[in-house]
């Protein structure tokens, strides 16, 4: 890790401590950000919500050119 220190390094500095502020992270070269809840990820980028079925689901964020994924609801029991 070329010019950042690993946890240890950093001599006690805790991102998850309630007085880490982004200042303090930054002071000791430690790559931190705000982390969305999930309601909030989702209304962000409702793109990648997909439906399959009655479902809704979390689509992949791999895409491949030239492949368009289908996606269907799961087979019902008697059918598996």
């Amino acid at each position: 890790m070329r010019g950042r220190k690993t946890a240890s390094e950093a001599e006690g500095c805790n991102p998850a401590a309630p007085a880490a502020s982004p200042r303090r992270i930054a002071a000791a070269c430690m790559v931190g950000t705000a982390v969305r809840s999930l309601p909030e990820a989702l209304e962000a980028t409702p793109e990648i919500i997909i439906t399959a079925g009655d479902f809704r689901l979390v689509g992949s964020p791999i895409h491949v050119s030239g492949y368009d994924p289908d996606y269907r609801p799961p087979p019902e029991l008697p059918e598996a």
